[in-house]
């Protein structure tokens, strides 16, 4: 287990799975053919749990790294969760030797493709886009494929689109889900809601359908909502949420669609001694600090977007190495968790949970004989 200060979760579905999953022997070695040489595998250190599927090294792999650059560009860099898997793929970039060119496309569609543009421009040998819509990128992104440029998507799921090689990320429309069906079931039936939604990008989109379409289904009116100001986002979500709130007395909650909107609201509605409850989806260390001191905190979603960066990586590397075409279902071969955190599962400490993809992978590389 790795310890995160920005990530504190608990995993009830999964739970069991994961502590018996750290918790095991050695794995048995590959089974090697005449000719094949004999490879190691990973320990009992970095061993996965069951349902994230097997890390074994796969025979005819391997060889020296290239050095290569990579240009990341990140659709929301003031977002934690945004900012923490553009962390792990540079720590994964950096484990293999190579350079990484960053951009901050800070919510704006017009820079979205500008920034992608100047990463083809640049000559960088892969593009890797954090949360970027194709359409939004298109330009460039076609200027890509027209270079032999691979490009791929990670941390947040898209529309299907065959701009990018791969798109790799949890799934939202789940991350919705979790937290939405929960916050029905701890309400009064049919009770009224305020909503900070965020469509301008997609993946945020697809949560609010989801809350939206779930709400409605229940009986769930959602009198106001709000589309926050990413040039001023924690005051914003702060201020609107209070207006919304002032002028729906009868609203008995608050839904927030990003991590960095549950803690700021929560302490919002303490402070004006407001009778709500207050859900997310996603969160940081200060929403799970939240939780733990009760009141209006009840419950958010989360999952491991910053696993999708090692997945990308090692894409990449056996394009790069072997020349192994991108998979586009490569997600699936170790699957993301979403799960869901209470004021009743809040853990007490910060550590993380979910298994580390970066000791998993930087083993697996070298089972297989990656020289970095």
């Amino acid at each position: 287990m790795r310890k995160s200060a920005a990530f504190a979760v608990t995993i009830p579905i999964f739970a069991a799975l994961v502590v018996a999953g750290c918790g095991g022997g050695k794995k048995k070695p590959a089974s090697t053919t005449a000719g094949t040489p004999t490879v190691a595998v990973q320990t009992a250190a970095v061993a996965a749990p069951a349902w994230l599927g097997s890390f074994d090294p796969t025979p005819g792999l391997g060889g020296q790294v290239p050095k290569k650059t990579i240009g990341f560009v990140n659709v929301l860099g003031s977002s934690g969760s945004a900012q923490r898997c553009q962390a792990e793929f540079e720590k994964a970039a950096k484990a293999l030797g190579w350079t990484v060119k960053t951009a901050d496309a800070a919510g704006d569609p017009a820079k979205m493709a500008s920034d992608t543009s100047a990463m083809v421009t640049s000559g960088v040998d892969a593009i890797v886009n954090l949360a970027i819509e194709g359409p939004a990128a298109q330009q460039g992104l076609q200027a890509a494929k027209a270079k032999g440029i691979p490009a791929v998507s990670i941390c947040g799921a898209l529309s299907p689109t065959n701009l990018y090689q791969a798109v790799i990320a949890p799934n939202d429309n789940a991350v919705a889900a979790v937290s939405v069906r929960y916050m029905i079931d701890d309400l009064p039936a049919k009770a009224p809601v305020v909503a900070q939604f965020f469509s301008p990008i997609a993946a945020l989109g697809r949560r609010d359908v989801i809350a939206k379409s779930m709400l409605a289904d229940a009986g769930n009116k959602i009198v106001a909502s709000h589309q926050v100001d990413f040039t001023n986002p924690v005051q914003d979500t702060v201020q609107s949420t209070l207006t919304m709130l002032r002028a729906h007395p009868e609203a008995k909650a608050v839904i927030v669609d990003q991590d960095f909107e549950f803690a700021p609201v929560v302490q919002a509605v303490k402070q004006n001694n407001l009778n709500v409850k207050v859900y997310g989806m996603y969160g940081e260390a200060d929403a799970s600090a939240a939780l733990r001191k009760g009141g209006p905190a009840r419950a958010f979603s989360q999952s491991d977007p910053e696993a999708s960066a090692w997945v990308a990586t090692d894409q990449l590397l056996k394009l790069f190495v072997n020349k192994k075409a991108i998979d586009p279902l490569a997600q699936y071969e170790h699957p993301f968790p979403v799960t869901l955190v209470t004021a009743g599962n809040v853990p007490k400490s910060d550590d993380n949970p979910f298994p580390d993809f970066g000791q998993l992978y930087t083993a697996q590389w070298k089972a297989e004989g990656y020289k970095f």
